[in-house]
């Protein structure tokens, strides 16, 4: 440009009539003015770089979707830039501009890209396109949307965010720099991902009450290796079916609502509220999947659930546990809510409690350092809690009780009497409770199946025959007929022996002898079936009928909890084995040597020296290295 102020106006010919194709570069590096000005009629098509310098330069259309920045395309509003670089002019039109995914807009100084007051813009950046902005200085927010929106900026001086009106954005990265979001009464709508880089700050920090809702449609994380906070006016919202999960501690200090979808977490990657945070909304749609932990002194009912409920284990159910208020401000409980069977993790001893539930329990740790007493209320929704179609969850409110675990054994129970609802709906509470750890819905009889539970099944070899051992809980049914069934495949079952059983047999052990397995390895289980027709299923028991051979069957919790788990092999004969523990990049993490019994054997494994994660185990015998299994550790 001679003198600022000169328009260079592109006229419409056939097909587009301005191109920066790829691997080409247009730049404008003068402190004179110049503006391009398409026509009506007139495109763009931008596939390369473009870069506005020292001067206020502009790049304009008479029509929206004139000039299209495509894949691979970026422009940088470069060093000493002012002003709009696609408006306003005269001829400014909004949506006139769009970025294209994989197209990129790069902010070091000048105006914003939009151009018009909000919620008009120039410029349209579509899903898959990135904002970056490069620069201390404050990008426009209020009533804006984005697409990818990434902080690579100096770290010196935060960059803030404040604003009334809605802000919508995809992805949120932050790779170098500080800011700070404060988006008040419109909110704040993000789609995509959070990513925070070690060294960084992002922070949501309205200066009045603010929410940032998590609305988009494919599974959304948070993850941290800097600094992220939510501020004490920052609502939150999980609106996202897909799910939103934590890959990071997150901390919430005002109101969380649950909309749709879950929030994931781990004991690593904790969603803690703080002692003014509530909750609210939280149902079958929507809830914690995993521990969330919560500060304060009032009455809170943790919003746990599972995605493994039902029968079938394929539904999703928010089981709320809650506690009456905390003496102290400072006072913090986790909860979670688990599936899988609380026998397993340890035997009764205390005779007032019957048996517990073979399907759930709930986890509730006391974080905090000072005693506290607090009042616990467990929640049942057949058939949520249920895990079998051959009973009911719960059909004898007289006797329920809540048990307690302290980490060997079921040793304590209360809540006698203290039930609300129905036997399909309910809840029940146990009052001054002191020691916290696992806890059970469970019952003071034989009533209340929880539901038919097979207590025990094993099998041993014996001079070539194998001795079938097992023992069940026929309660609540007068009397069951039991069936061993064997296999070859461990898929096709056929009857080898069957007994009927009154409910009275049903209090002793059981056991049988096959004298002719099959070669090679026999796939044994249990089918109960009670005097409605009701069918129960055992676990399966292998046996190898040969004089050599041995596997690793499975592993029993899994994911595992309170650091224990049951590990399942199968030897044709006595041996040494020697369990190798290691991460998933192969590196040796623990080491135990057992001796197996010619038979089916379970071996108690103790993992309280490994972080949450997950992790592979295998055996090593004489006659070499066993298959691996997998295995997770919350």
């Amino acid at each position: 440009a001679a003198a600022s102020g000169n328009t260079l106006t592109i006229g419409n010919l056939t097909g587009t009539d301005f191109f920066v194709q790829a691997g080409s570069s247009f730049n404008i590096n003068t402190a004179n003015a110049l503006t391009l000005n398409l026509v009506t009629g007139a495109t763009a098509s931008i596939s390369g770089n473009m870069t506005f310098a020292a001067g206020a330069h502009k790049l304009t259309a008479a029509d929206p979707s004139a000039i299209t920045f495509n894949n691979g395309a970026v422009f940088l509003a470069g060093t000493l830039f002012t002003g709009n670089a696609f408006g306003p002019s005269p001829t400014a039109t909004a949506n006139s501009v769009i970025f294209a995914s994989g197209s990129t807009y790069r902010y070091t100084t000048g105006g914003n890209p939009f151009a018009l007051t909000a919620p008009a813009s120039v410029v349209v950046f579509q899903t898959g396109s990135l904002y970056k902005h490069e620069s201390i200085l404050n990008p426009s927010v209020s009533g804006r949307i984005y697409a990818n929106f990434e902080l690579d900026a100096p770290a010196l001086t935060p960059v803030i965010c404040p604003g009334a009106s809605l802000l919508t954005m995809d992805n949120l990265t932050v790779t170098n720099g500080s800011i700070s979001f404060g988006l008040t009464t419109g909110g704040f709508d993000l789609k995509g991902n959070v990513s925070v880089a070690a060294g960084d700050t992002l922070r949501f920090a309205p200066t009045s009450a603010g929410t940032l809702t998590f609305k988009g449609t494919t599974a959304q994380s948070i993850s941290n290796a800097g600094t992220l906070t939510f501020g004490t006016n920052q609502n939150v919202t999980i609106n996202n079916a897909a799910g939103l999960t934590l890959n990071t501690p997150v901390t919430l200090q005002k109101i969380l609502t649950f909309t749709s979808g879950l929030i994931n977490t781990t004991a690593a990657n904790l969603l803690t509220l703080s002692a003014a945070a509530t909750v609210t909304g939280a149902s079958n749609a929507s809830f914690v999947n995993g521990p969330v932990s919560k500060i304060g002194n009032t009455l809170f009912t943790f919003p746990v659930g599972k995605t493994n409920c039902g029968p079938s284990g394929t539904v999703k159910g928010y089981v709320a546990l809650s506690i009456s208020a905390p003496a102290l401000a400072t006072d913090q409980f986790t909860a979670e809510y688990k599936r899988g069977n609380a026998r397993a993790l340890g035997t009764i001893t205390n005779p007032g409690i019957h048996h517990v539930s073979g399907c759930d329990y709930w986890i509730l740790d006391k974080v905090s350092a000072a005693p506290a007493t607090v009042d616990i209320t467990l929640n049942w929704d057949e058939p949520l809690n249920n895990c079998t179609t051959a009973s009911p969850y719960i059909n004898n409110l007289a006797t329920l009780i809540i048990a307690h675990f302290n980490g060997t054994n079921w040793d304590n129970f209360g809540g006698l009497g203290m039930f609300t609802g129905s036997t399909t709906t309910g809840t029940i509470t146990w009052t001054g409770v002191t020691t916290f750890s696992p806890f059970s819905i469970a019952s003071s009889t034989f009533l209340n199946p929880l539901p038919i539970i097979i207590n025990y099944f094993t099998g041993t070899k014996n001079n070539g025959n194998h001795l079938l051992n097992w023992k069940v809980t026929c309660v609540s049914v007068p009397s069951a007929t039991i069936e061993m069934e064997r296999s070859t495949d461990g898929r096709n079952y056929s009857s080898i022996y069957s007994i009927f059983a009154t409910a009275l047999r049903c209090q002793q052990p059981f056991n049988y002898t096959d004298n002719t397995p099959a070669k090679g390895v026999n796939y044994y289980r249990l089918k109960m079936t009670d005097a409605d027709g009701k069918v129960t299923y055992s676990t399966v028991v292998s046996l190898i009928n040969a004089s050599k051979g041995f596997d690793i069957l499975n592993i029993a919790p899994n994911p595992v909890v309170n650091s224990r788990f049951d590990l399942k092999i199968s030897s044709a004969e006595k041996a040494q084995v020697e369990l190798v523990i290691t991460d998933m990049q192969g590196r040796v993490l623990q080491k135990q040597s057992v001796n197996v019994i010619a038979g089916f054997n379970s071996i108690p494994m103790n993992v309280k020296n490994l972080a949450a994660g997950t992790y592979q185990l295998f055996g090593n015998t004489a006659d070499g290295r066993t298959r691996v299994l997998r295995f997770l550790i919350q």
